[in-house]
């Protein structure tokens, strides 16, 4: 069977999916601990249904290898982390047990047939649904589609639509293939729905350079990214720009046209680099609703960037030796290798400068930890940095609040 090789910007980007998934379905449940404590006390948590969907648009082989180890693809990620959420919450009476649900879509037909065996070997086989309608797929069932997403794409949104349903897709098409505006606005725009798009930076990169230079065979891969950005006028910035100021300016675009989606939409932009030079490769894009899930998406990629480092040193390393091998003939010699590779920047303490900024806001005035949690949604904190800050406050006499702190928790900033 084949597996892509692991490359570090791909360990790197799953280590974010993961991670991130991790954290919205906490963030989900962990929000319905209030109305589903209210249902058991009316006995009525028969019609309390939460279900998390998780919506893999190019699921590819579900597999990748590295060193001889196999290593799990984006459906296999994604199809745990629900599984895993299902089973902390069905250990914590506080939280809704949820039904889950794995969409996995897979063009390519030899692909497709192989990610069918990597479920099977996973021992999926008894949940997986073939054909039939979304609308049909049983508690904790993977639909798998061998074609397009596109296709099946107003059914996607019709089962995701559902009340009491969160989602998460995940748009990552492989190779620079950017995806449609309007397709992707429909996406973010649902009401309970976190998205990761791959953002296709160096393929982009180069067509701007051939706008600049008006090389006529590129034209139709330059309309491709008038449909990425819905507008030619990405063409003006690859005519004006250049450098690190043309990247900026490419990126902020998209990342404009995405929030113009809906106002309350909070977007983050990661920046993967290639293995072995210090260039972008290409943008993780991620949208959230949730005040608390963007703050998570901070510590998500905080740790990230400390594993990208590790990865594209280990990447390094290895082919350098590779290179040694081939010329002495097998033999192994000591060296060092990587050290032209930045090393991501130590952390500092953000709690002093989070109070400042939130009682600067709030000073005077009364407001919901979820306003708070709002207010600071683009920002760089870390949602455990945020609630010291709040707690920080309060011990400054400068907040007050009487009920444990949660989203509901009013408090007065003196």
């Amino acid at each position: 069977m084949q597996a892509f090789p692991y490359k570090p910007q791909t360990r790197v980007k799953h280590e974010i999916l993961r991670e991130y998934l991790k954290r919205w379905a906490g963030i989900v449940l962990n929000g319905l601990r209030r109305p589903y404590r209210k249902a058991i006390e009316q006995g009525t948590t028969s019609a309390f249904t939460v279900r998390l969907a998780y919506i893999d648009a190019f699921a590819a082989t579900g597999r990748y290898q590295q060193d001889g180890k196999l290593y799990s693809g984006s459906p296999l990620i994604g199809i745990e982390a629900l599984d895993s959420a299902r089973a902390t919450a069905h250990a914590d009476a506080t939280q809704p047990v949820p039904y889950t649900y794995a969409l996995l879509f897979e063009k390519d037909p030899s692909r497709c047939a192989e990610l069918l065996e990597t479920l099977k070997e996973k021992g999926l086989d008894e949940r997986l649904q073939l054909s039939g309608r979304f609308m049909d797929l049983w508690h904790s069932g993977i639909a798998v589609r061998c074609g397009e997403y596109q296709d099946h794409i107003g059914e996607v949104l019709d089962f995701t639509a559902r009340p009491y349903t969160w989602s998460f897709y995940l748009l990552d098409p492989y190779g620079p293939k950017g995806l449609e505006m309007d397709v992707v606005r429909r996406i973010v725009g649902g009401e309970r729905h976190d998205v990761m798009i791959n953002f296709p930076y160096q393929d982009l990169l180069k067509k701007a350079g051939s706008e600049r230079k008006g090389t006529p065979e590129h034209e139709e891969h330059l309309k491709h990214y008038d449909a990425l950005y819905d507008t030619p006028e990405w063409r003006e910035i690859a005519r004006t720009y250049q450098g690190d100021d043309l990247e900026t300016a490419l990126v902020q675009f998209y990342v404009r046209k995405i929030k113009a989606i809906d106002p309350d939409v909070t977007v983050k932009s990661i920046p993967l680099l290639f293995p072995d030079r210090q260039r972008t490769m290409f943008y993780l894009i991620l949208t959230t609703h949730d005040p608390t899930g963007a703050l998570a998406m901070n510590q998500v990629i905080h740790g990230a960037k400390q594993s990208e480092y590790k990865y594209r040193v280990q990447w390094k390393t290895q082919k350098a030796q590779e290179r040694i091998m081939e010329r002495s003939g097998g033999l192994v010699q000591q060296s060092l290798f990587g050290d032209e590779i930045a090393a991501p920047a130590a952390k500092r303490d953000y709690v002093n400068e989070a109070a400042e900024r939130i009682h600067a806001e709030f000073c005077g005035n009364k407001a919901k930890y979820r306003q708070v949690l709002h207010s600071l949604a683009d920002s760089v904190y870390f949602p455990d940095e945020v609630r010291k800050a709040v707690l920080r406050l309060k011990r400054q006499k400068r907040a007050d609040f009487s009920s444990p702190l949660n989203h509901e928790t009013l408090i007065t900033f003196r």
